[in-house]
């Protein structure tokens, strides 16, 4: 809370909730991690004067979810490509994103490509059809 206040205070454009320390990360959210955000976002909204963001690593379609839920500016997740990664084969579901993004009526959220924002995406491997692996390294322009 304080750290939040913080930033709004001292003039900071934006920022995002994630589970970055919700290790091992898995390829479809949990329940409990899902429902656990949504509280305390529901918790600290009515504190919060600046956008805001969520992301759930690395299920663009619970990100879509909980943004919608808590009233988020943005989504910022992976959401499209066919990766090899350190927990097995990810195929993120941007159409069931968009969809839900549609279905819900939220024409205000904006979906932010993790891996054209500008941040470094490690271990993971976008798989090409003739089995070349190739890194995605962007720098970090946050």
């Amino acid at each position: 809370y304080e750290d939040m206040m913080s930033l709004q205070t001292n003039g900071i454009d934006s920022f995002m909730f994630g589970n970055e320390g919700d290790r091992p990360y898995i390829l479809k959210a949990s329940n409990e991690t899902l429902s656990a955000m949504s509280f305390v976002i529901g918790q600290l909204k009515k504190e919060i004067k600046i956008p805001f963001g969520v992301n759930y690593l690395w299920d663009p379609v619970a990100t879509v979810s909980l943004a919608t839920a808590s009233g988020a500016d943005f989504a910022r997740e992976v959401f499209t490509g066919v990766y090899d990664s350190d927990m097995g084969l990810w195929e993120p579901k941007a159409a069931e994103a968009l969809k839900l993004r549609s279905d819900l009526g939220n024409k205000k959220l904006k979906q932010t490509p993790l891996k054209t924002g500008g941040l470094l995406i490690r271990h993971h491997h976008r798989r090409r059809p003739w089995g070349l692996h190739l890194r995605l390294f962007q720098r970090d322009s946050c």
